[in-house]
């Protein structure tokens, strides 16, 4: 057997397998989370032609091709820049390459360096410029049309696109031959807090925040689909939707709300920056110790201090107007009870009074 030299330092490689099952966390098996990374892409890509003065359409279309017991297809087109077969390498070849145009300090909603790489999760991607196409193991669940058009429509990150009048989303069933056109309508309510947030922990942070109050609850639900909630945004991009911890509270489940933080994106720039300039000992400093977003893409990483410090301080916002509209609806429950009870005692009074004259 021959005798290897084995070096006193070495970089740790990753083989197929491992990138699989990266690939596959970060899916989850929802071909929903795959079509949120393209999505986006189109997005960003209909961004830097308007930044260019160009004209868009702005179009971004889904189709769905379903086989039963073979691989099914989706495929997602646009009509902004295409990529020739250098830039494709470039975008596509390595995970986590800064190559969205964020790292540029552009406004993109690509952070993490592996969206559409991640979606050969699935199965097997063929980009042809602005055609991706995914042929869909057939292990892979894909929803119908009627529940992905109520659905996804709602997908919390992508409600500023489904949103947007310069963005035509649509969704078609190959099989069916059904389009529908993705929208999204934010629902209106009275606006009851809308101020800057100052967070002296981090003197050159920038907060907004606005809550909405509603007449009715939204439903409780579950992410990345539920309405109630507030948006946590920054210059791009929607990064969660949360009650701040408060999600048990039933009458939290009446406001809705918006949390604007440009400063999360240099805290994503600061990291990367020095990772990138000195990777073996980058040095990131006590308020900005690890990544601020999941690079799962499971919105914000709740152990990171400015994220831990940023939304207890909208929590002590929330939570009063939530006690205070509790406190509200019981005082009208009681004042109700009261008075049902005033007038089925009137009426009992009555009944005997003419019973008393009877007899």
């Amino acid at each position: 057997m021959n005798k290897i030299k084995i070096p006193d330092e070495w970089d740790l490689g990753a083989t197929r397998r491992y990138k699989r099952q990266n690939m596959e966390m970060a899916m989850k098996g929802k071909i929903e989370r795959g079509l949120v990374e393209l999505i986006t892409n189109s997005d960003d890509s209909y961004r830097d032609l308007e930044e260019k003065a160009k004209q868009v359409l702005g179009k971004i279309r889904i189709e769905f091709k379903r086989k039963k017991g073979q691989s099914s297809y989706v495929i997602v087109k646009d009509r902004a820049m295409g990529m020739n077969r250098e830039e494709m390498y470039q975008k596509l070849g390595t995970l986590g390459e800064r190559t969205s145009g964020f790292e540029k300090r552009k406004i993109r909603r690509g952070l993490n360096g592996r969206g559409a790489r991640d979606v050969a999760a699935f199965g097997i991607p063929k980009g042809d410029g602005t055609v991706v196409t995914i042929e869909v193991n057939n292990r892979f669940k894909i929803p119908t049309h009627d529940r992905f058009v109520k659905d996804f429509s709602r997908y919390y990150s992508l409600r500023d696109i489904f949103s947007n009048p310069s963005r035509e989303v649509k969704i078609k069933d190959m099989n069916k031959n059904r389009e529908d056109r993705l929208i999204y309508n934010y629902t209106k309510g009275e606006t009851i807090y809308n101020k800057d947030l100052i967070i002296s922990e981090y003197p050159y942070s920038k907060a907004h925040l606005v809550i909405h109050k509603h007449l009715t609850p939204f439903e409780q639900g579950m992410l990345p689909y539920r309405e109630g909630g507030i948006l946590i945004k920054s210059k791009a991009t929607i990064h969660d939707c949360t009650y701040f911890g408060l999600e048990s509270e039933t009458f939290a489940w009446r406001f809705t709300g918006e949390l604007y933080c440009e400063f999360i994106d240099k805290l994503i720039y600061d990291y990367d920056d020095r990772e990138e300039i000195n990777p073996d000992n980058p040095n990131h400093p006590a308020n900005n110790p690890m990544r601020v977003l999941d690079p799962l893409r499971d919105g914000l990483v709740l152990e990171h201090p400015f994220v831990q410090t940023l939304y207890k301080k909208c929590k002590n916002i929330l939570q009063p107007f939530i006690e205070k509209l509790k406190a509200l609806e019981e005082s009208h429950k009681r004042d109700v009870t009261n008075e049902n009870l005033d007038k089925k005692l009137n009426n009992l009074s009555k009944e005997v009074s003419r019973m008393f004259e009877k007899n």
